[in-house]
């Protein structure tokens, strides 16, 4: 009788003990590891024109991280602008299909190739002057008058821009420094026609409409930007290079004023969403580790007073640590709750139940 009760009571230490030893909590020390590496390509060919980020930097998704640099076209007079193609077209292609990448039809449409042969007959009135406002009036009919400014002079032949033209296209006019047309101011003639528009013609790719057609620009304007050099297929911001979602720089390939190709593998950096708490675990200690688990850990650079952090446990490594120093064990991967205290590399405690 005595036996038995002995053996129960040895076994009901045995169970006690083991209860215990798994209640208490299994304490590891763990390093803040990135678990994903996200490398970013250029869109595009071209010289890189800035660079807002260096290695160890945290980015956001949608942050501007590298731009090429454009070359910009300006309208070169006032007038409508009328544009084709869209952002990513070949410029070259645009000009061979609609013979421009934009056509500017000038503000000031009329323009007369005039002559100094009708002038009346006095030295002053055959020296023109750029830029001077000349009175127009038509050679047969009277009724027939506008304004014009003299834009350019070579010899005896001169250019008139004529200004809010009433004046039909063809029509042979006397142009006059006086506004009463008297005939002794009388600088010469010529027939008024209609300016053609002003073509851009252009290579490479376009990468931004700055106007739109049907706009009325101002000479100075900006157009549009370009690109020489080729895009990746489906390249959709085609001067820069932009972080898809948040995370840390790890290394740049490339820097400010230094040329790039179309696919170059220009920045590497690690997402926010594969940092992870790495531990390693003795294979005697793997039954008490389970996937989703809620745990607690300090970091090694706070004092004891500071309040734990949370995670949670993902998985288990189903291949063991290379290093045997200290037996097998298994690498155990952990979510923290929060990442803004973390910093790759950083050693922290974790607490298992």
């Amino acid at each position: 009788m005595m036996k038995k009760f002995i053996a129960i009571l040895l076994m009901t230490l045995m169970v006690c003990s083991t209860a215990t030893a798994f209640t208490e909590e299994l304490e590891l020390t763990g390093t803040v590891t990135a678990t994903q590496t996200v490398t970013l390509s250029s869109p595009a060919s071209g010289k890189i024109e800035a660079c807002s980020v260096m290695p160890g930097d945290h980015v956001k998704a949608g942050d501007v991280l590298l731009s090429l640099e454009t070359v910009k076209v300006y309208a070169q007079e006032d007038g409508i602008i009328r544009t084709f193609g869209w952002i990513g077209d070949n410029l070259d292609t645009l000009t061979t299909r609609y013979g421009g990448v934009a056509y500017l039809e000038p503000e000031q449409r009329y323009t007369i190739s005039a002559s100094t042969k009708n002038a009346y007959s006095n030295d002053d009135n055959k020296r023109i002057h750029p830029g001077e406002t000349v009175y127009l009036r038509g050679s047969s009919n009277n009724a027939l008058k506008s304004l014009g400014t003299v834009t350019a002079v070579s010899g005896t032949s001169f250019t008139v821009a004529v200004h809010g033209n009433t004046i039909p296209s063809n029509t042979l006019v006397y142009i006059f420094r006086d506004s009463t047309y008297d005939a002794s101011s009388r600088i010469g003639s010529g027939s008024i026609t209609q300016v053609s528009a002003t073509v851009y013609t252009d290579t490479g790719y376009l990468v931004k409409w700055h106007v739109k057609s049907g706009d009325f620009v101002t000479e100075g304007d900006l157009l549009y930007e370009k690109l020489e050099g080729s895009f990746a297929p489906g390249a959709v911001n085609l001067n820069q290079i932009t972080s898809e979602e948040a995370g840390v720089i790890v290394s740049l390939a490339t820097g400010k004023g230094k040329t790039v190709i179309t696919d170059e593998e220009v920045i590497e950096f690690y997402p926010d969403a594969g940092m992870r708490i790495v531990v390693s675990v003795p294979e005697s200690d793997l039954a008490r580790i389970e996937p989703g688990t809620k745990v607690q850990y300090t970091l090694a650079s706070e004092d004891d007073s500071a309040e734990p952090l949370t995670g949670t446990i993902e998985k288990i490594s189903l291949l063991p640590d290379a290093d045997t120093t200290y037996g097998t064990t298994y690498s155990v991967y952990i979510i923290p709750d929060k990442i803004n205290e973390l910093k790759y590399g950083m050693s922290v405690t974790v607490l298992i139940p």
